[in-house]
């Protein structure tokens, strides 16, 4: 993956800039550690080098959060897993519809005209893929307007495996906490061989990529949240709601096992709603 180039400079420094008025609500301390951080966002977004970009980020992403209370790279993983967990499962099946609007809109647009009018796009799409047998038939009237396209089918019928049931969207989601502990620890390595022995890391490029996006997942995450909850007003609060959310989430798919999803069910295990 290339760095982050020099013309997205001005267009991601207006999206930052024009976020500050959502924080307002938070307290004083809250509002500094925000604004901090886009300082080393800015800066990160600025420098020609990627291993000052990675040094930047990290940091603009470590000053978002409280004191550690624990060992430093332990404080980051646990604090960030759950922020950056909350919506993976809403993200496959956008990144799904969004892929099938673009290559087969017609097509789409006659399977979920098919499916209850109450639900979103976005629902009906999650219900097309997540209920396994009440909706094969509709899957199977998907493969055949799309006509050959193995790789898109296999993608469908693939993430269709990892969301029919609770217990197959609990593996999933472990896996997905996995790959994040682990390219977090990773960025952290980096970091430090950078900071401490100046060395040059050939995948540098892929890590400020990965770690950028992780920092505009937390920013998006707090912004929404804030922007929906009054009575939020510090960062703090809003990452013990998610961290509270994220656990209740997470024990509700154990708890379920292996109970499919229907049309009763599926927004609750997909969206927790």
């Amino acid at each position: 993956m290339a760095k982050i180039r020099d013309s997205d400079i001005t267009e991601l420094s207006t999206i930052i800039e024009n976020r500050t008025t959502f924080f307002e609500p938070l307290d004083a301390a809250s509002t500094y550690c925000i604004f901090n951080s886009f300082d080393f966002h800015s800066s990160s977004i600025q420098t020609k080098s990627s291993e000052n970009q990675l040094m930047n980020l990290w940091t603009a992403m470590e000053s978002l959060l409280p004191p550690p209370q624990e060992q430093r790279i332990l404080h980051f993983i646990n604090s960030l897993e759950p922020l950056l967990s909350r919506k993976y499962i809403q993200k496959l099946i956008n990144d799904l519809m969004n892929t099938l609007r673009l290559n087969y809109p017609k097509e789409l647009n006659i399977i979920l005209s098919k499916m209850p009018p109450e639900y979103t796009d976005i629902e009906k799409c999650a219900a097309l893929i997540s209920i396994k047998d009440e909706n094969e038939n509709l899957r199977d009237e998907l493969y055949e307007l799309m006509g050959r396209n193995p790789l898109l089918r296999n993608r469908i019928y693939t993430l269709m495996k990892k969301l029919h049931s609770a217990d197959n969207i609990y593996i999933t989601m472990e896996l997905h906490k996995n790959r994040i502990r682990w390219h977090l620890q990773r960025i952290y390595r980096a970091r430090n061989l950078i900071t401490h022995k100046g060395e040059d890391i050939d995948y540098v490029n892929q890590l400020v990529e990965n770690l950028h996006f992780y920092y505009h997942t937390i920013i998006d995450l707090i912004q929404e949240i804030t922007s929906q909850n009054n009575n939020i007003d510090s960062l703090e609060t809003v990452f013990n709601l998610v961290r509270l959310e994220h656990e209740a989430y997470i024990r509700l798919l154990k708890d379920s096992k292996e109970e499919k999803c229907n049309n009763k069910n599926f927004k609750l295990f997909l969206f927790c709603s």
